[in-house]
């Protein structure tokens, strides 16, 4: 699975800023190598219109490019089932928009919808607003930046741990107490939960009754998994946990490198 084009992608750029719940993160990619690492804390996605953010854009040398991965917070994930998926790009597009207005009660005109065929009857669904989107590109603009990449974190790990040479079961991703647990079957996801807990054995139990949801819903039981998490403290806890339940640690957190398409 490559779910390669999201929101804006016309090159990929050297520069990156992970916008997390907590912190922000600048990366400088060269080589496809990271080779410089950033991060500023007490500045959260939500304040990329701050003075802060500001001023790290203004550190981006002149001309350059740069791009943004937003954690999920702003994302809204649907995985769609239907009896057949039409051919034509239009019909899909159609089949999707109602489908999601039978489950979501919000506005579809304040959201982008982009939508990605997983097998023949699957279809993955993702939900963003458009003024966040706007008011992010609208602030790159401001400060005479190209905005060049704009991506999800959840995807992009997606297509890098889907196509590892070890695929676990599920991946967790954390940004403090925000969690996106997925879980895939021949790197195909099958079932995607977001939620917020408190860290800790709380965030294990939670993680607890969504593995009984799939056992009894899916009829699948995992028996491995990965950590995403950019505090290595919480990536040990959690980790030890979870091997308490008896399931094998794939160690997926090797490198930042899961964030970005490169």
């Amino acid at each position: 699975m490559d779910i390669s084009r999201l929101f804006i992608r016309y090159r990929v750029p050297d520069r990156f800023f992970y916008l997390g719940d907590e912190f922000i993160e600048f990366y400088r990619i060269q080589n496809r190598q990271k080779a410089e690492k950033r991060a500023f804390d007490r500045v959260s996605g939500f304040d990329f219109k701050s003075d802060q953010f500001g001023e790290m854009l203004s550190g981006i040398p002149e001309k350059s490019e740069a791009g943004v991965i937003l954690n999920s917070s702003h994302f809204i994930f649907n995985i769609l089932e239907f009896d057949r998926i039409p051919l034509r790009e239009h019909l899909v597009k159609d089949l999707v928009e109602w489908k999601i207005k039978r489950v979501f009660p919000e506005d579809m005109d304040q959201y982008e919808n982009h939508f990605y065929k997983l097998d023949r009857k699957r279809l993955l669904s993702i939900l963003f607003r458009k003024d966040l989107k706007e008011s992010i590109e609208q602030v790159f603009v401001g400060h005479q930046q190209r905005l060049t990449y704009f991506g999800n974190s959840t995807v992009e790990i997606m297509n890098r741990i889907f196509r590892s040479k070890q695929i676990p079961d599920f991946f967790l991703e954390m940004d403090g107490n925000l969690c996106v647990v997925v879980f895939q079957h021949r790197s195909i996801p099958f079932y995607i939960r977001k939620f917020r807990i408190e860290r800790g054995v709380e965030m294990v139990d939670e993680l607890q009754k969504t593995l009984n949801f799939v056992a009894a819903n899916y009829l699948r039981e995992p028996a491995s998994f990965s950590l995403i998490s950019h505090d290595d403290e919480q990536l040990a806890r959690i980790g030890s946990e979870l091997e308490k339940l008896g399931l094998l640690d794939l160690k997926a957190n090797s490198s930042a490198k899961l964030y970005f398409p490169i």
